[in-house]
């Protein structure tokens, strides 16, 4: 079953790292033997960047690449940031958030993996500025006098608020975080009923 045994490779990378993870305990957490490890993935570069994906697809901020045009911006940002403390405070037992740990650990590396990490948060920050031209558009918000810079802020914000739910594992307290940074960011109120949907990321 490859997809269990991708969650089962991504809950490893996501516990230890990816430096700090060897092929053996990859194969354990699978059920397979270190043979059929390399005749399955390759390399546990391939391992993790398959993971990686997977998590990817499944993350809260996956849901913002399907808002359509037209549809309000400013509510599914809020439910966004709503859903990230709700998956940061319980469902991943304070280890953050996988895509956020790698690119602190691999980011810099001088190879495919850093390379990944780099376009991750290039895509993911075209996204926010995607919404946030539109949510201008729309009449939604003024337009700020550096749209990139604001949508990098977003990404940079939800990165710190993986970083800190290590610490602060109360989602009371981390959507009070968000609250200030969506006033500050003009996204004050504005939300509808209901919560965006729960993250499909097995333990």
């Amino acid at each position: 079953d490859r997809e269990a045994a991708v969650q089962a490779a991504m809950n490893i990378f996501w516990n230890r790292g990816f430096e700090a993870a060897p092929v053996s305990e990859l194969a354990d957490a699978m059920g397979i033997t270190r043979s059929s490890f390399y005749n399955s993935f390759g390399d546990r570069e391939s391992a993790f960047l398959e993971a990686l994906a997977a998590y990817r697809k499944a993350a809260p901020d996956a849901e913002l690449a399907m808002v359509r045009p037209g549809q309000p911006v400013k509510p599914v940002l809020r439910k966004l940031l709503k859903e990230v403390c709700h998956f940061l405070a319980g469902v991943n037992d304070g280890r953050g958030c996988f895509m956020v740990n790698s690119i602190n650990e691999l980011a810099t590396a001088d190879n495919a993996l850093g390379a990944c990490m780099g376009e991750t948060v290039l895509n993911r920050v075209r996204v926010y500025e995607k919404l946030l031209k539109q949510a201008v558009r729309q009449g939604e918000i003024e337009k700020p006098h550096d749209i990139r810079a604001v949508a990098r802020a977003f990404f940079t914000f939800v990165c710190g608020l993986s970083a800190i739910s290590k610490i602060i594992r109360d989602e009371g307290e981390l959507w009070r975080m968000c609250e200030v940074f969506l006033a500050g960011m003009g996204f004050a109120g504005g939300e509808q009923p209901g919560r965006m949907p729960r993250s499909e990321i097995k333990r």
